[in-house]
C-alpha cells in the first residue's frame, strides 16, 4: 500500500539551511519582488514590515515569542506561512477589530510603504495582544470554489462510473467541497477562465459523470460563527480586491450543507473519526505548506491510513517537483507555480504533475508535465474545460472570487 511502499518524500532545501529569520526575511522579499495576485499593496505591506523589522526590536521579539508559543502548542508554521500569516492578521485587525465594522476601504489609502509602517506601528501600540493572540492561534484559511474546479475535472477523468467517498482537509468553510456537490448534482459550474492558446490532448472525458457520495470536511476550528466567517473573508482577499468581501459572504451563506459534514479536529486526531481505508479521494488544497517538513510527514502518514488501496491523494499547492520529491515554493507571484498534483496505487506512489494554475486564484490553467500519463483519448484539453466549467466570456470571470 502507498503508505509503506511509497511515501511522499518532501524537498525543503531553505527549511533545513536557513534559520527561522533568514526564512521570514526570504519570504517578504520574495513576497515584495513578486507579490501575490500581482497586489502592488502586499508588496508594500512586507516592504514596510521588513524595514520596521531592522529598526523596531518589537517585530523581531515578537517573532520570536510566536514561535516559541507555537511549538509549545505543538502547532509550529513554516516562515513562509508565518509571513503571509502576518499579513492576514493585520488585514483582519482593520476590517473586524477597528470602529467601522468590515472596512472594505481600508487599503484605498494605502498607496506607500510609509502607510503601511503607520498602520504595524499603531496595531503593535495600541493592539498587541490580540496580533500576538492571532499570530500564534490562527492559520491562514483560503480555500477558494475554483481551486477545486481541476479536482473535479481529475475526478471526471480518474473514477467517471465511481460514487467517491472523499476527504477534504482543512476545508475552510467547505466551499470547495459545497461546490464540486453542487457541480456533481448538475445545479452548478464552476466558472474558471480557460486559457485559449491551450493545445494539449486530453481526452474524450466532459460528458463523464461525477458521483459523490460525501466529502467530509476536516478543519481546525469548523464553527461557522461569525468570527470565523470574518477571519476567511480576511484571509481570503488582498488588499486590492477586498472590496469584493461582501460577495463572497454572500455566496458562502447560499452554499449548500448535504453531503458536507464538517468536522472540527486536528490531522493527528483523524484515527478517532474514521477506521482504515475508508475513503477512495483525500485532498490537501493550499494545506502542506503551512506545515514543517517533519509536520507534513507525519500528516501524510497518519492520512494515508484512512484510504482505500485504489485510492489516490490530490495535492494542490504552489509547490515543484524535483525527482520524485515534492518541494513548496515561496515565489507565490510566479505565474503557473500553483499546481495539482496525484500519488496513490495509480501512480505506483509517484508524484504526477497534472495541472498548473496562473496563480492560487485558478483564474487560468494549463496542462502539467505528467497529464498525458491519465489520458486514453485524443481531445483538445480547452474543449473539455469549456463543456466541463462552461466558459461563456473570454478573459472575465462570470462567478468572481477573491
Amino acid at each position: 500500500m502507498l503508505r509503506v511502499q511509497h511515501p511522499i518524500v518532501f524537498d525543503d532545501e531553505q527549511e533545513e539551511i536557513f534559520s527561522n529569520d533568514e526564512s521570514f526575511i526570504s519570504a517578504c522579499e520574495k513576497r515584495i519582488q513578486k507579490p501575490p495576485n500581482n497586489d502592488s499593496r502586499m508588496a508594500l505591506f512586507f516592504s514596510a514590515l521588513l524595514e520596521l523589522k531592522k529598526k523596531d526590536s518589537r517585530i523581531h521579539d515578537l517573532l520570536s515569542l510566536v514561535r516559541l508559543r507555537r511549538g509549545e502548542l505543538n502547532d509550529s508554521v513554516t516562515e513562509s506561512h508565518l509571513c503571509i500569516l502576518f499579513m492576514r492578521v493585520v488585514q483582519y485587525i482593520k476590517l473586524y477589530k477597528e470602529e467601522v465594522y468590515e472596512n472594505v476601504n481600508y487599503a484605498d489609502m494605502l498607496l506607500t510603504k510609509d502607510a503601511w509602517r503607520d498602520v504595524i506601528e499603531d496595531i503593535l501600540a495600541n493592539k498587541y495582544s490580540l496580533l500576538f493572540k492571532l499570530l500564534t492561534e490562527r492559520k491562514v484559511s483560503t480555500n477558494i470554489p475554483d481551486r477545486y474546479a481541476g479536482i473535479a475535472l481529475i475526478l471526471k477523468i480518474l473514477c467517471p462510473n465511481k460514487e467517491l467517498n472523499i476527504l477534504d482537509l482543512g476545508c475552510s468553510f467547505h466551499q470547495g467541497g459545497k461546490k464540486m456537490i453542487q457541480v456533481s448534482e448538475g445545479k452548478d459550474i464552476f466558472h474558471t477562465i480557460i486559457k485559449p492558446s491551450l493545445k494539449k490532448i486530453i481526452g474524450n472525458n466532459h460528458n463523464k459523470p461525477l458521483l459523490i457520495k460525501q466529502i467530509v470536511g476536516i478543519d481546525k476550528s469548523s464553527s461557522q460563527s461569525k468570527d470565523e466567517l470574518e477571519w476567511l473573508l480576511a484571509c481570503s482577499h488582498y488588499p486590492g480586491n477586498v472590496h469584493q468581501i461582501r460577495q463572497t459572504r454572500a455566496r458562502i451563506e447560499i452554499l449548500p450543507n448535504a453531503k458536507t459534514p464538517i468536522i472540527n479536529t486536528t490531522f493527528q486526531r483523524l484515527a478517532e473519526y474514521f477506521k482504515e481505508n475508508e475513503f477512495d479521494i483525500i485532498v490537501f488544497s493550499s494545506v502542506l505548506y503551512q506545515l514543517t517538513k517533519a509536520q507534513r510527514i507525519r500528516t501524510i502518514n497518519l492520512v494515508s491510513k484512512l484510504l482505500k488501496d485504489d485510492g489516490i491523494i490530490f495535492i494542490q499547492d504552489t509547490a515543484h517537483k524535483k525527482g520524485d520529491a515534492l518541494g513548496f515554493d515561496d515565489d507565490v507571484g510566479i505565474p503557473f507555480s500553483y499546481r495539482l498534483f496525484i500519488t496513490g496505487k495509480l501512480t505506483n506512489g509517484s508524484l504526477w504533475e497534472l495541472l498548473q494554475f496562473d496563480s492560487n486564484r485558478c483564474a487560468m490553467v494549463k496542462e502539467g508535465k505528467d497529464l498525458s500519463k491519465i489520458l486514453s483519448q485524443k481531445k483538445s484539453i480547452a474543449d473539455i474545460l469549456s463543456h466541463m466549467f462552461k466558459d461563456k466570456i473570454a478573459n472575465k470571470f462570470r462567478f468572481s472570487n477573491p
